[in-house]
């Protein structure tokens, strides 16, 4: 599994395997590290609403672990 997360002026646009979701960025109220091996998302609207990537699997940006 391939995760990329670019941003851009306006949008976070996550690609998983070829395909992309873009996420406003005045959406994102969180951006948090959980237990050291799961990034979340926090895009309001409670706990569905939620964005949870496991960090192993993100390719881009490059991270040191």
């Amino acid at each position: 599994m391939s995760i990329q997360i670019t941003n851009t002026s306006t949008h976070l646009v996550i690609t998983n395997n070829g395909t992309a979701r873009s996420i406003n960025k005045q959406l994102v109220r969180e951006v948090s590290v959980l237990r050291g091996v799961t990034l979340k998302i926090d895009i309001g609207g409670g706990a569905l609403r939620n964005i949870f990537l496991p960090i192993a699997d993100i390719t881009l940006p490059v991270h040191a672990n």
